[in-house]
């Protein structure tokens, strides 16, 4: 990664509200996959106790098993897996990602469920995006200076994830309510 691309925590909360702004999924998806890879590049980079510039241009799937490897990122990183998967089909084939496969599995990782009412699963994934933002940024708040600047991470944090839990329990009783296609 360039140094001009390089990542901090107001590009984090410009991006964030970026996100809410975009109705394309296809869009969602692979912003914040850039996003993602940027901040790992971070946490590799914090990981190691090394500048982000000194670092080898490497492909996102080893990036992100290196950046997340132990105990303490397994369920972070099967979702980072799982965003990367649908990100290649976003970016490798011309079908729409709302029928793909790889939207249901994306989902899956967060127990969560598509919903074909309206466009909530684009929103769905647009949360499940913004979720993954906010739990590596967490890994990095105590890279910031401020005390100022690390609680507002926190409490940006916990935000999130309050209304990415409400998700999951809303998308649980939503699905459970809508008639699946298959039947």
């Amino acid at each position: 990664m360039r140094p001009d691309q390089l990542i901090g925590e107001a590009d984090i909360r410009d991006f964030l509200a970026g996100l809410v702004k975009l109705e394309d999924t296809e869009l969602v998806v692979l912003k914040s996959h850039l996003m993602i890879e940027r901040l790992l590049v971070v946490l590799l980079s914090d990981r190691l106790g090394v500048d982000e510039t000194e670092l080898p241009e490497i492909g996102f799937a080893r990036l992100s098993s290196l950046a997340l490897a132990g105990g303490e990122f397994t369920e972070l990183k099967g979702h980072v897996r799982a965003l990367n998967r649908l990100r290649n089909h976003c970016s490798h084939t011309f079908a729409s990602v709302n029928e793909a496969e790889e939207i249901t599995r994306f989902l899956d990782t967060f127990g969560l469920k598509p919903i074909p009412a309206g466009d909530m699963t684009g929103e769905i994934v647009r949360m499940a995006c913004k979720y993954l933002i906010v739990e590596i940024s967490k890994a990095l708040s105590d890279r910031l200076e401020e005390p100022e600047a690390r609680e507002a991470a926190l409490r940006s944090y916990d935000q999130i994830k309050t209304e990415f839990e409400r998700l999951q329990k809303n998308t649980a009783r939503a699905s459970a309510l809508i008639p699946s296609r298959e039947k």
